[in-house]
């Protein structure tokens, strides 16, 4: 299963970096029309607003719990819908230490590949199969039969069918069970498996699933909505130093970089956002550490928007490790990636690098512009 937060990729070729031709972080998407930014919006009370009411109806149509939903429909302003979904993200989070949260952006990639596996007369995400990937994730095991299923091919007790058949096979759902078994059906030929199964199986593995991270029980005693704005533990900044370069002068021997950004449509008012950051291994600094050559270099980054809102923040520590013998001033290159799900709109990002063995830090900053089509 891919992670929301990719974890910092150390690859070494020797190629030249060309990723500066490819960057389109201050460009806007092709197709992309100037729109007035999200968030300037005046919201009705009715909650009769696209990106809000998209977010409810097909961002999370599937995960989110009839608590959850009953609450969200109490709201009464943008800015208690922001904060609770906010906190909707964050109880989900499986890491409530760090800024990562794996399960958002793990939930954005399953809507991605439903879309594009599973899509036929309606998007993917809306499908039988892309419900059920969109919740529990990848089968352990698929049995297709795009012919139908033959007299020794069917279980024993049901009768052959020549309509296309998908059998998906589950270790273990949360919930639901073991050794979970779930049908589905082209009945009409046209791609679109519908799931067959008993209705009160049907029932249990459509429901929401409820074991959160982060669960509050004193709001089913009160039922409050407000108590689900609450966002819960909020991590802190490890690399103090490298957010305090974003207003200040860096050190004047700089470390050269380049950013590419990438953008994937997932929903009416989502995107998956790949960032890379490339530097040339000759770039670090190295110092003899036990019996090696290692470089590392620390790495911070803000999106906000146009009202300053902080709307993702992401740290890592890039690492080289050479042998002591080896040549490091080489045109190899080191990656670090990360992906963030974020709402169409305009943002501005900045990233910081700074060695962590020398006194050099590089900076980067510029508008990303992630608009609808």
């Amino acid at each position: 299963m891919a992670l929301a937060w990719e974890r910092c990729i150390l690859v070494a070729v020797a190629i030249l970096l060309t990723l500066s031709t490819s960057s389109i972080s201050q460009e806007q998407p092709s197709g992309a029309s100037q729109k007035k930014p999200v968030g300037v919006r005046v919201l009705k009370q009715d909650g009769d607003v696209p990106r809000f009411k998209a977010w409810l109806d097909e961002d999370v149509v599937w995960i989110i719990t009839e608590e959850e939903r009953a609450a969200y429909k109490l709201l009464k302003n943008d800015e208690e819908r922001d904060q609770f979904v906010e906190a909707f993200w964050a109880r989900r989070d499986p890491t409530p230490d760090t800024f990562e949260n794996e399960y958002k952006v793990e939930h954005y990639h399953r809507i991605a590949y439903a879309n594009d596996h599973f899509n036929t007369r309606i998007p993917g995400w809306k499908t039988d199969r892309g419900r059920i990937y969109i919740v529990y994730g990848p089968p352990d095991k698929i049995e297709s039969y795009p012919s139908g299923r033959t007299k020794d091919e069917t279980p024993k007790g049901e009768e052959p069918s020549l309509d296309p058949e998908e059998v998906w096979h589950y270790r273990y759902l949360e919930g639901v069970g073991i050794d979970v078994v779930i049908n589905f059906i082209d009945a009409c030929g046209c791609g679109e498996y519908q799931m067959k199964m008993p209705p009160e199986m049907k029932d249990a593995i459509l429901s929401p699933p409820t074991g959160l991270i982060d669960e509050r029980p004193d709001h089913r005693e009160t039922h409050d909505p407000r108590l689900l704005l609450q966002p819960g533990n909020t991590p802190s900044i490890r690399f103090r130093d490298l957010e305090a370069l974003l207003n200040t002068q860096p050190p004047p021997k700089a470390i050269p970089f380049e950013v590419r950004i990438d953008f994937e449509k997932v929903t009416s008012i989502t995107f998956l956002v790949p960032v890379t950051i490339a530097v040339r291994n000759r770039d670090f600094t190295f110092v003899e550490e036990s019996g090696v050559r290692r470089g590392r270099l620390k790495v911070f980054g803000r999106f906000t928007t146009l009202t300053g809102h902080v709307a993702d923040v992401f740290e890592d520590s890039i690492e080289v490790t050479v042998p002591k013998s080896a040549a490091s001033e080489t045109d190899d290159i080191t990656f670090c990636k990360k992906t963030f799900a974020l709402n169409s709109g305009y943002y501005g990002l900045a990233i910081v690098v700074k060695d962590a063995n020398a006194e050099r830090a590089g900076t980067w900053v510029r508008r990303v512009v992630v608009a609808r089509p």
